[in-house]
């Protein structure tokens, strides 16, 4: 396992943590929306920088057999869980 791909897991954990801090403490239906409408709005910037206009790559070094989908979990990573958190 490489730094990148401790740096890209630690940073999923530690989102999973403040949103389930922020849950508890505000309530489970206007956090889940409010996550949820944070997800949806990083996805369509996203989409046009980094699927449409191909301008970076993530490299998290999780998937070593190929690059196209490593890079993905690092958007994954990147923009379903610490971004909208």
């Amino acid at each position: 396992m490489s730094i990148n791909s401790i740096c890209y897991l630690g940073l999923g954990f530690l989102s999973g943590i403040l949103l389930g801090y922020v849950r508890y403490k505000k309530g489970i239906k206007r956090s889940l929306l409010l996550f949820l409408a944070m997800v949806g709005l990083g996805y369509m910037i996203e989409a046009i920088i980094y699927n449409f206009l191909g301008t970076y790559q993530y490299h998290p070094k999780i998937l070593m057999h190929d690059r196209i989908y490593d890079s993905n979990m690092g958007a994954i990573a990147s923009n379903a869980l610490a971004l909208p958190v």
